[in-house]
């Protein structure tokens, strides 16, 4: 879109690609001061760029978002100032482009880029709490062996030592099932399961886990039930 300006701001003549731009028709505009087209403030700094272009030799060149009553728009402009052969200023030359579609592919690629490094993030977070959750259940598992080959062992000892083990197995094979589960989560076909849950058996479960790790560590751990 091509626009001729005065150097007071009023529109010398509008072409139809200016004047579609700006969702009107050439005779809109032709005549008109920008405060006229633009609120105070807009006009404002669009007569600040024109007055600018009066006063440079230069070609100034500038990317504006623009908000019409149903869109938004951005535009590259370049303001030019247009003088005859005496060196007179007639007038100043906008030129805009509207790179609106290129703006919009710009935002896409930019939400694109950060969900891609969101789920970088959400990988490594991932995969840093399955190394600890495969960790913990394997640390369960040879310590309650270790504590199987102590003599003197009660049958009650026993059978709640190989519970542990039994409990630390099926939690383990979880985790490397969850961990399988991880290319299910990037293609959005992980279905959430909703299932009732015991809060006593699993603070039992857990007391049991690691109440020989604490006495190891001559720490205590207390169970208070609700």
């Amino acid at each position: 879109g091509i626009g001729y300006y005065t150097t007071d701001g009023t529109v010398i003549s509008f072409n139809s690609i200016a004047s579609r731009d700006m969702n009107g028709i050439p005779e809109d505009f032709v005549g008109k001061s920008i405060f006229d087209l633009f609120p105070k403030e807009e006009a404002n700094f669009y007569f600040e760029r024109l007055q600018k272009a009066v006063n440079s030799n230069d070609i100034e060149v500038y990317e504006d978002r623009v908000e019409l009553p149903t869109q938004v728009k951005w535009f590259l402009s370049t303001y030019t100032k247009i003088v005859n052969s005496e060196n007179e200023i007639l007038g100043i030359q906008i030129i805009s482009q509207n790179v609106t579609p290129i703006k919009q592919s710009e935002v896409e690629l930019k939400s694109a880029k950060e969900k891609a490094e969101e789920s970088d993030r959400l990988k490594s977070a991932f995969l840093a709490n399955m190394s600890h959750e495969i960790r913990t259940p394997m640390n369960g598992i040879l310590g309650f062996i270790n504590l199987l080959n102590e003599p003197d062992l009660s049958k009650v000892e026993i059978e709640q030592y190989s519970a542990v083990i039994n409990r630390s197995g099926e939690r383990l094979l979880t985790t490397i099932n969850d961990i399988i589960d991880i290319s299910r989560i990037e293609s959005g076909e992980m279905a959430v399961l909703k299932e009732k849950t015991s809060i006593n058996n699993m603070m039992d479960e857990l007391y049991s886990f690691y109440s020989p790790e604490v006495k190891q560590k001559g720490l205590s751990l207390l169970l208070k039930p609700a």
